[in-house]
């Protein structure tokens, strides 16, 4: 029960979903792959702080890096509100 801090690096996913990122993978992980483990660390765990780093809007195209980190807060969000 102790408090938790969770990071994600954004360099982790592939750059076919992250692609605004300093060093981008093809090889990378998907989001369908980290989401349920991010609610299940939310749920199982005191999470108390969250963060994303490696996020770059000057290199992402269409927006899709800062989509998906939106996505990982509002997962954060909502697994933590308790809604």
């Amino acid at each position: 029960s102790r408090p938790c801090y969770v990071s994600i690096d954004m360099d982790a996913f592939s750059s076919v979903f992250a692609p605004g990122c300093s060093q981008v993978f093809p090889t990378g992980l998907q989001p369908t792959e980290v989401i349920p483990v991010l609610k299940i660390l939310c749920n199982r765990l005191d999470v108390r702080v969250f963060s994303i780093y490696e996020t770059s809007p000057l290199l992402d195209l269409d927006d899709r890096t800062s989509r998906l980190a939106a996505t990982l807060i509002h997962t954060f969000i909502h697994e933590t509100s308790g809604t």
